[in-house]
C-alpha cells in the first residue's frame, strides 16, 4: 500500500523553449478560524531537549529510519562545513537553493549506500534564546579558535553550543539592525513582523584567511519600529571580519541594493571555485528576472554584478518581488549548474554568450507554467534520487500551503512530479503526514547512509493569521524525510522537533543551515526562526 502512496505521481506539463540571457552585466487557502496559538515565551538563557526520528505526529505512522552526513572542504580558516550547492573552495556554510555533488559543486550526486552514523536520526535540541532577532544563520568560525560559530540577525554567537549557553559572554554584535520583533500574528507584522535577515552565509570575500559575513534583506517591506536601524530591505552586504580586533560594528560593503525573491542561493555558478548569489533583480536589465550575482574577486569590496538568466517574471501587486522557489544543479549531465526556478530549468550554455535554454515545468501548486507572481515553494535542489543516472529535482511546491514532491527526470528531459506529502485531506496516501507552510528545506545526507534527505518542516507565522493561509495556524513540526530507494524509491517521515504543551517547536525560517557543528561526524542542523535560535545536534 505504501509503496503504491510513494509511487503515485502526477505528469507535468512541459514545452522547451529557448530565452536569450544576457550575460554581461534577477492565493491562498482558508480554512475554519481557530484562536491563534501563542508565540514561544521569551527567555535568554539555552535550554536543551532530546527527540528521536523514530516517532511520529500523533497518531500517525512514525516509522524508523537514519540521517546522513557529508561536508565541504573548508577554506579560509573554516572547519569543514557541507553546503548544498556551496562553492567547492570555498568556507561556506550555504545549504541554501542548490545540491552538491563530489565537493560541493552543484550537480547531480546520486549517492552511494553505507552504515548510516545516525540511524535513529535522534537529536538534542538547544535553544539558545526564544527572540525573534532573525530568520537565516551563518556558520563558522569566525574568531578563530577551532570551533564553529553562529551569525543571525545582528549578532554572532561564539561555540561551542552547549546547554545552558552563556549568552552574556557568547553574544556578539557586528552590526547596526533591529532587536526584537512581534509575533502576535497580527495584520500589520506583514510590515513589522518581517526581519532584516533573510538570506546570510560566510565565506571568506577579501582572502585575509578569515570568513566574514553576508546579510541579504527581505525583498520588500520590514521592521518600521521606532530607533532601530534594519538593513534596509532589498539590500545584500557583507561584513568583513575583523579579525578578534576592536569591540563595535564590522565593516561592510553592499553587494547590491536590489536583490528581491524570497530566497537565495549560494554557488559556483561559473565554475571559478567561488560562489555567486542565486536570487531575483527587479531593476536590473531586462527587468525581474532570476539570476545571480557575481563578485569581482580582484575587487572585492565594490558591489556584485548581476546577471540575469530567466525571462521577466510578474513582481506581485506591481511593486513587490515576493518570488519563491529557486536552486541550481546540474541537470543535464554536462558538468555546469543550470538555475532551477519554480517554472521550470534553464540550462547553462556551453558558452557564455550563447542563450539559456528552457525546459517549461510546473515545480508547484497551483501548476503555473507562466509568469504568474507570487507561485512557487522552496529551495530547490537537483540529485539523482532514485539512482537511475539521472538528475531529479526536489522542492516544496507552495511556501504559504501544502506539497512536497521530488520530480523524476526521463530520458527525453521530461519531468514526472512524485508526491512527497499534500494535502489533510490526503494524509492518509502520504504516510498520515500533512505539513504546510514548506517555506524552506535543506536537502543533506542526515544520516550518513550515503544518500540525502529532506529537512523541511512548518514555518512559524509564515505569514500573518489574517492572510488565512492553508495550515497557516497549525501546530508547528519540522521533519526529516529520509531518502529510501528500495523496493522504490520513496521518503520516510521522521519527526525531530514539534510544539507540545510545554514546549514550541522551532519551525523552520525563510532558510536554515546543516553542519556538522560539534565535528563528531554526525550531522546537525541550525536555524534562527520567529521563535528563536535553536541548534540540532545529532546523536551518533
Amino acid at each position: 500500500m505504501r509503496d503504491a502512496q510513494n509511487r503515485r505521481s502526477v505528469a507535468i506539463a512541459l514545452r522547451s523553449s529557448v530565452y536569450v540571457s544576457v550575460v554581461l552585466a534577477c492565493v491562498t487557502c482558508g480554512f475554519t478560524p481557530v484562536t491563534p496559538p501563542g508565540s514561544s515565551a521569551g527567555g535568554s538563557s539555552a535550554t536543551s531537549s532530546s527527540s528521536s526520528g523514530s516517532t511520529g505526529i500523533p497518531g500517525s505512522s512514525g516509522s524508523t529510519g537514519t540521517p546522513d552526513s557529508g561536508g565541504v572542504p573548508g577554506s579560509g580558516g573554516s572547519p569543514t562545513v557541507t553546503g548544498a550547492g556551496a562553492p567547492s573552495g570555498g568556507g561556506s556554510d550555504g545549504n541554501a537553493a542548490g545540491s552538491s555533488g563530489a565537493g560541493g559543486t552543484p550537480g547531480a550526486g546520486g549517492g552511494t549506500a553505507k552504515p548510516p552514523n545516525n540511524p535513529n536520526l535522534k537529536y538534542t535540541k538547544l535553544t539558545i534564546h526564544n527572540r525573534f532577532l532573525a530568520e537565516s544563520v551563518a556558520i563558522a568560525d569566525f574568531n578563530h579558535d577551532g570551533v564553529l560559530d553562529i551569525a543571525a540577525g545582528r549578532r554572532w554567537y561564539a561555540g561551542p553550543f552547549v546547554p545552558n549557553y552563556d549568552l552574556s559572554t557568547g553574544e556578539h554584535i557586528y552590526r547596526d539592525g533591529h532587536e526584537d520583533l512581534p509575533t502576535t500574528g497580527a495584520e500589520v507584522e506583514i510590515n513589522t513582523g518581517v526581519s532584516d535577515s533573510w538570506a546570510a552565509y560566510s565565506y571568506d570575500i577579501n582572502g585575509d584567511g578569515w570568513d566574514d559575513i553576508i546579510q541579504i534583506a527581505a525583498s520588500d517591506m520590514g521592521p518600521m519600529l521606532a530607533g532601530q536601524n534594519p538593513i534596509t530591505f532589498g539590500t545584500g552586504n557583507w561584513y568583513l571580519n575583523p579579525k578578534n580586533t576592536g569591540t563595535g560594528n564590522w565593516q561592510k560593503y553592499q553587494i547590491s541594493a536590489d536583490m528581491r525573491g524570497e530566497h537565495k542561493g549560494f554557488v559556483d555558478m561559473t565554475g571559478d571555485g567561488k560562489p555567486e548569489i542565486l536570487g531575483s533583480c527587479k531593476s536590473c536589465n531586462p527587468t525581474q528576472t532570476w539570476g545571480y550575482w557575481q563578485a569581482d574577486w580582484a575587487n572585492p569590496t565594490a558591489p556584485w554584478t548581476f546577471h540575469p538568466v530567466t525571462r521577466t517574471y510578474e513582481y506581485k501587486d506591481g511593486c513587490c518581488g515576493w518570488l519563491h522557489g529557486i536552486g541550481a544543479g546540474d541537470v543535464n549531465g554536462d558538468g555546469k549548474p543550470d538555475l532551477l526556478e519554480r517554472s521550470g530549468v534553464w540550462l547553462q550554455p556551453a558558452v557564455t554568450t550563447q542563450p539559456w535554454t528552457f525546459i517549461n515545468v510546473a515545480f508547484s501548486i497551483p501548476e503555473f507554467l507562466g509568469t504568474q507572481a507570487d507561485i512557487g515553494g522552496s529551495q530547490m535542489y537537483a540529485y539523482d534520487v532514485d539512482g537511475d543516472g539521472l538528475t531529479d529535482i526536489v522542492n516544496s511546491l507552495n511556501s504559504h500551503g501544502y506539497g512536497l514532491a521530488w520530480f523524476k527526470q526521463a530520458p527525453a528531459g521530461t519531468f514526472t512530479r512524485q508526491m512527497i506529502m499534500n494535502t489533510p485531506e490526503e494524509a492518509a496516501m502520504y504516510q498520515n503526514v500533512a505539513v504546510s507552510q514548506l517555506h524552506s528545506l535543506c536537502f543533506e545526507d542526515m544520516d550518513g547512509d550515503g544518500l540525502k534527505d529532506i529537512i523541511t518542516g512548518k514555518m512559524f507565522l509564515a505569514h500573518p493569521y489574517q492572510t488565512g493561509d492553508a495550515g497557516n495556524m497549525d501546530p508547528v513540526q519540522l521533519y526529516i524525510f529520509k531518502l529510501v530507494r528500495t523496493p522504490t524509491a520513496h521518503f520516510e517521515p521522521h519527526l525531530i522537533d514539534a510544539d507540545t504543551p510545554t514546549e514550541k517547536g522551532s519551525g523552520v525560517a525563510r532558510e536554515f543551515k546543516v553542519v556538522d557543528m560539534n565535528k563528531d561526524g554526525v550531522m546537525d542542523f541550525v536555524i534562527a526562526s520567529k521563535r528563536g535560535l535553536f541548534v540540532y545536534l545529532g546523536s551518533p
